[in-house]
């Protein structure tokens, strides 16, 4: 039965509670690594206190249920334990890293060609992490991209940065773009808008996972080309307009779909003014914990090649977040 939520005043760091089906959600506020810390890496039980019983009502106000404090507190005693990864992450995702919730590596070999000695073998790694503090601002190191045993794949492409985040949506990117060769390449500046949106698929069935809010990032970036590249007209700096999502969904106990897109537009393209690539990916746990098998299908073009190409791949996935 679905029961609505009595007003209720919370102290501390409980920001919202509801109810959804027979789940009560605490929505709980964390503004500081410290915080964290104390919370999880304290051996000592993490629970949910509240002060006084309190009603919920079914939505036709027929029916309700008292719920007492012992009762929140022995059920919160079952939160989830998170890794010093998963803690680091959450840490950043503070310091305005969100990117860091997506951090992994996959080596993949594809499954549809007929031809077995033209088989392409892919690692795709997307990784970041903490460097120092600058005047109180967090510096971050990015390198994401792709490569392949087909050098000239469409799909190819690496991207190093040095990030700084300037507030908790907003970052600054300086870096290199290029093929897997480096024989072109670009200098690339971004301005970043980053945030989480609300985790709209709750597939996890009951069961204990991390279901990380989808990331969004939209940008703007000026591109500048070092070679001729056929994508572009010409090798004069262009603005371009960037956008990267990244939604993990936990199904069940053992499984993950995981769906990346990257879309850049442009009024320089010497073709269509959209470049657009995708990745949705099944993902099965092994028994090494983050470690994991992936399906995944993956299509579209990157920025140095005016092609495109779809690939059904199978391999394996280290995941960081451990998800």
């Amino acid at each position: 039965m679905d029961f609505e939520k009595e007003e209720i005043l919370f102290s501390g760091n409980v920001k919202n509670i509801a109810v959804r089906d027979s789940a009560i959600l605490f929505e709980v506020v964390i503004k500081k690594q410290a915080v964290l810390d104390q919370i999880f890496k304290q051996q000592k039980p993490v629970f949910i206190d509240v002060q006084k019983n309190f009603t919920i009502y079914n939505k036709e106000k027929t029916d309700s249920l008292i719920v007492m404090p012992e009762f929140i507190r022995q059920q919160s005693l079952k939160i989830a334990s998170f890794s010093e990864r998963q803690l680091e992450l959450l840490g950043g995702a503070l310091d305005s890293n969100y990117i860091a919730t997506k951090s992994n590596v996959d080596f993949a070999k594809d499954i549809d060609s007929d031809d077995s000695t033209k088989s392409e073998y892919s690692l795709r790694f997307d990784l970041s992490g903490k460097l120092l503090r600058i005047f109180d601002i967090p510096l971050y190191f990015k390198l994401e991209g792709r490569a392949s045993t087909i050098k000239d794949n469409p799909l190819n492409q690496i991207e190093t940065y040095l990030s700084m985040g300037m507030t908790q949506n907003f970052s600054f990117d300086a870096g290199v773009v290029s093929n897997q060769t480096f024989k072109r390449y670009a200098y690339r500046v971004n301005v970043n808008f980053e945030t989480l949106l609300p985790n709209f698929i709750n597939l996890s069935f009951g069961h204990n996972r991390l279901r990380l809010k989808p990331y969004l990032n939209l940008a703007l970036a000026l591109h500048k080309n070092v070679q001729d590249n056929p994508v572009f007209e010409d090798k004069e700096a262009k603005l371009l307009l960037t956008g990267n999502f990244y939604y993990p969904v936990p199904i069940g106990k053992k499984y993950t779909f995981i769906f990346l897109c990257d879309a850049v537009w442009s009024d320089s393209f010497t073709k269509d003014n959209l470049l657009f690539t995708y990745q949705a990916s099944l993902v099965y746990d092994t028994p090494l914990e983050d470690l994991k098998v992936l399906l995944k299908a993956e299509s579209g073009q990157k920025l140095f090649y005016n092609t495109q190409d779809t690939k059904l791949l199978l391999g394996l996935l280290l995941d960081i977040t451990n998800i």
